[in-house]
Formats: structure tokens, C-alpha cells, sequence
């Protein structure tokens, strides 16, 4: 049992660290953003990536909301205030605005990645599967997702089914070692349940 805990901390310290559980921002620009309290802003995107890179998250907050009174329905700008929330460690509020990105835009995968993430980070492997399945769903061809409902998986012990996630992964990209090693763990996990 107590290797059993070490492989598991193994692979959690692998794959937190990793980006299988990135923050996704929105990669297009977005309108110029103009008000009368601040400059104009000529890439409002470019701008709030600057911030969050370096963890200018209240910079990057104060942007988000300037830009949704000009855009209320602007999913891609609800989806990065819920990344600026999110970085402030506000989850409630980060769920809240991913899920109006969500309701604006059912098909925009960056609002339920980083749902996910919340997840994840909130331990609640059961309700980062159910994403990750919906991601899946949207956007089958991309490695990452399987990878992290892989590791999701085995946080709940679903040895199996992390296995299936984790050779999914590889078959859609063979140049990553982390996804062999989870899978060796994954495997090893799963014969000591024998």
C-alpha cells in the first residue's frame, strides 16, 4: 500500500508540474479596447497574456472586466478573467465565468480546460473526468485532453481506464515521454491490485 502512495505522489508531481494541466488562454487577438478612465488598449489579448505572464493577475482582472462592458458577450474575454480569477486563487468566481464562456459558446474547448483544471485542483478527479470527456468529445485529436483524464483517472484509482486514456495519447503523439512513463505507472498501479 505504501508503494502504492509513493507511485501515486510520482505522478502527480510529474503531471502538475507538466502542462497537462495548463492554463488555456485564448490565442486570437481580440477588438481594440477604449475607455475613458484608461489608455486604449491596441490588443487587448496581447495585453491581458503580458499580465498573466508576469503575474500582473489584478492587471489582468481589471482588463477582463473593462473589455466585458464594452463586449458582454464576448466568451473568449469570460473565459480569461475566469483564467485571471483563477490565478487569484477565486474559484468560485473562475467557475462562474467559464461557465457564462460556456453558455455563450458550448464549443469553446479553452472554457472547460480550464474548468477542469479548477477541478483537479479542487480534487474533484470525478467532476475533471466529466470535462475532460466533453473535451474529448469536442476536440478528439488532441493529445492533452486524454493525458489529463488519464491522470484524473488515476487519482480515482480507475487503473484501466487511465491505461486506455494514456495509449490514446500516444497513438496521437509518440514524442512524449511523460505519457509512457503514466502509463507505466498506470499499469504498475493496476498490477498491484492483483
Amino acid at each position: 500500500m505504501f508503494k502504492k502512495f509513493i507511485f501515486l505522489i510520482a505522478i502527480f508531481c510529474i503531471s502538475f508540474s507538466s502542462s497537462a494541466f495548463a492554463t488555456t488562454v485564448v490565442p486570437s487577438p481580440v477588438p481594440v479596447l477604449a475607455t475613458a478612465k484608461v489608455k486604449p488598449v491596441e490588443n487587448a489579448q496581447k495585453t491581458f497574456d503580458e499580465y498573466i505572464e508576469s503575474q500582473q493577475y489584478q492587471k489582468a482582472l481589471v482588463l477582463s472586466n473593462m473589455y466585458l462592458q464594452t463586449d458582454p458577450n464576448s466568451f473568449e474575454m469570460y473565459n480569461n478573467r475566469g483564467v485571471a480569477y483563477k490565478s487569484l486563487g477565486q474559484y468560485n468566481l473562475a467557475v462562474k465565468d467559464f461557465d457564462k464562456a460556456i453558455i455563450l459558446n458550448k464549443n469553446y474547448v479553452p472554457a472547460y480546460a480550464n474548468k477542469a483544471v479548477i477541478k483537479i485542483r479542487l480534487k474533484d478527479f470525478k467532476g475533471a473526468i466529466d470535462i475532460y470527456t466533453k473535451i474529448i468529445a469536442l476536440d478528439p485529436n488532441d493529445w492533452k485532453h486524454y493525458n489529463s483524464r488519464g491522470i484524473a483517472r488515476l487519482a480515482i484509482g480507475d487503473y484501466r481506464g487511465s491505461i486506455e486514456d494514456f495509449n490514446k495519447a500516444i497513438t496521437l503523439n509518440r514524442n512524449v515521454a511523460s505519457l509512457y512513463e503514466n502509463r507505466e505507472v498506470a499499469r504498475h498501479l493496476l498490477e498491484l491490485t492483483k
